[in-house]
This record gives structure tokens, C-alpha cells and sequence, in this order.
């Protein structure tokens, strides 16, 4: 029986988050906030599945879309393929759940990684963004509403 490796990732990493068309958006790791939960920044970077390191667009601020922590499987895993290293683009006070880091964490929010890749999804208009209970749920994980894009696909319309 072959023995599953690990992938490595640590904060500044960049990885890929296969898309269902074959492309994949870009992340960048903050931190590792507890054993199994990982504080990520997401961009409105799309790229080929197989991009390295050096062909990935400059990241930055104005690139950015969302910040969130999410279960960490798919990077231990390769699913989420990590690249390599660049500076983190997000000051720290902006982390995600950064307020709770000295309770110990308590009152954190974690979105399991099946979701940012349903969030991503539907940013880049591969599926639609409001087919939650709540339709407007995924408008809830953008770091504001001018991130939202124009081109978003809907359940009700066609």
C-alpha cells in the first residue's frame, strides 16, 4: 500500500484552487490559526491549472477578494496545489478572525474548504451564486461589495 504524502505549505505560500472549468483561482496562506484550520486570502486571479510560481500575476490588495479561514485538507492533501512563496499581501490586522486570537480563538468562523471552492465558483461565473438558503450568502464572504463582479450567474435567470 502506497503511503499518502503530505503536501508542505506555510504562511506566504501561494496555491491554486481548481475551478470547475479547468482553471483555478489563486490563494495565498496567512497563518495556521489551530491545528486544522488555515487563515487564507483569496484574489480575483484566474489562471491555468498548471501555472508555476513565476507566471502568477503580482498579488496585491486591489486583487483581493476575500479573507477566510477554512479546514486546511485540501492544502495538506496537493488539491490545492502550493507554489510557492511571495510576501503576504494583507496586513495582519486584517486577518481573518485576527480579533479572537487572544481568546484563545473562541467565537472564530471557519468555512470548510468545499465551500470556498463553491465561493470561487461562483465569483468566476462557473456556477450560480445565489443557489443557497440564503441567497445571498456567498455576497457575505467578499471583503466588500465592490468586489462583486458584474458577470455572476443566477439560479433564476437564465
Amino acid at each position: 500500500m502506497k503511503k499518502k504524502v503530505r503536501q508542505a505549505w506555510s504562511a506566504g505560500d501561494l496555491f491554486l484552487i481548481p475551478l470547475k472549468n479547468d482553471t483555478s483561482a489563486v490563494g495565498q496562506v496567512l497563518n495556521q490559526m489551530m491545528e486544522n484550520v488555515v487563515s487564507c486570502a483569496l484574489f480575483d486571479i484566474r489562471v491555468s491549472k498548471d501555472e508555476d510560481l513565476h507566471t502568477i500575476p503580482t498579488i496585491s490588495n486591489d486583487r483581493l477578494i476575500s479573507l477566510l479561514s477554512t479546514t486546511r485538507e485540501r492544502l495538506d492533501s496537493g488539491a490545492w496545489r502550493v507554489l510557492g512563496k511571495r510576501p503576504i499581501a494583507v496586513e495582519r490586522h486584517r486577518w481573518p478572525n485576527e480579533e479572537f486570537r487572544r481568546s484563545g480563538w473562541v467565537g472564530v468562523k471557519i468555512r470548510n474548504a468545499a465551500l470556498v471552492e463553491d465561493f470561487l465558483n461562483a465569483f468566476h461565473g462557473l456556477a450560480p451564486w445565489d443557489d443557497w438558503s440564503d441567497p445571498t450568502y456567498l455576497d457575505k464572504l467578499l471583503i466588500s461589495s465592490q468586489k462583486k463582479p458584474a458577470n455572476l450567474v443566477f439560479k433564476d435567470r437564465h
